[in-house]
């Protein structure tokens, strides 16, 4: 009777341990969102841009608060500046990060892509979570292409996967060409969305909006896809005719986006419910089999 025991309780705890392994679990991820703030941007769009920014990062359903998001916000434009530092989001601190958001005064200049890259290399390289956390991600924010500093896109793509980015991705507000948004993807080819269905299937992806407004409405989508948990969105109301230009001859297999968290599996359910009950019910009928002890 010991043995059956022994092996019941073997069961359980067998059936609990393949349970727990199919709870879901988030990724842990390093953000570096660079946002354009160039003269070309007026006033009141780039308030626009920032409402929609700040009210995703306080949104849990957009963007994680379990601490294994951490995000900094990088201004650019002839220059670079760190609005946000590398902060891990929890529920305690969104709204504070998201006020510092709207708090952001526009730089004003011209569009400097160079400038936000190496912004972006050097603040989350130096942040306690590199090397810790999964993956490292860029995503640029822009209406414009590079007007000053380096204008290879190539190259600045490679500087900063080897600096140890994973992911390169992009907005384009109003793009005029898309040439630099999608050479700076990576991995590449750069997919561009229109013409390619939203959400993405790849990483190293430039979604193209309209305008301001549309931008700031899918920026909650956005980090979605980048934390792997693609959010639906609604048909694009933009009007803007675009003609997004070839892709590239891809030289890397693009990586798959994360699929959403797993769930137990059925039958890992069957067995928790089963093994339990199976123990629950030895152990009854032990008890009834057992003597009365005697009275004095």
């Amino acid at each position: 009777m010991k043995k059956l025991h022994a092996a019941l309780v073997i069961v359980f705890l067998l059936t609990l341990g393949l349970a727990s392994n199919g709870a879901a679990q988030s990724p842990t991820i390093q953000l570096a969102f660079l946002v354009d703030g160039s003269v070309s941007i007026t006033s009141t769009d780039f308030q626009i841009m920032k409402d929609g920014i700040a009210l995703a990062i306080e949104d849990s359903t957009c963007v994680p608060h379990d601490g294994s998001f951490e995000i900094t916000i990088i201004q650019f434009s002839s220059s670079a500046r760190t609005e946000v530092p590398p902060v891990v989001l929890t529920g305690a601190n969104a709204a504070t990060v998201g006020a510092q958001v709207r708090a952001i005064a526009q730089l004003s200049d011209l569009t400097n892509y160079e400038a936000a890259v190496n912004s972006a290399i050097s603040e989350v390289t130096g942040s306690a979570n590199f090397g810790v956390f999964d993956r490292q991600v860029i995503n640029i924010a822009t209406d414009g292409s590079p007007t000053t500093g380096e204008l290879d896109m190539t190259t600045l793509r490679q500087r900063a996967v080897t600096a140890g980015f994973d992911e390169i991705d992009a907005e384009g507000i109003n793009l005029a060409s898309v040439t630099a948004v999608q050479e700076l993807a990576y991995p590449q080819p750069g997919t561009i969305h229109p013409p390619d269905p939203w959400p993405p299937v790849n990483r190293g992806w430039v979604r193209l909006v309209g305008d301001f407004t549309e931008f700031s409405n899918t920026v909650c989508a956005k980090f979605g896809v980048i934390v792997g948990t693609p959010t639906p969105v609604p048909a694009s109301t933009a009007t803007a005719t675009r003609t997004p230009t070839a892709p590239p001859t891809a030289t890397t297999t693009p990586d798959p986006i994360d699929p959403p968290p797993s769930v137990p599996e059925p039958m890992t359910l069957i067995l928790f419910g089963g093994g339990g009950a199976a123990l629950g019910a030895y152990i009854q009928k032990q008890r009834q089999s057992m003597p009365d002890k005697p009275t004095e």
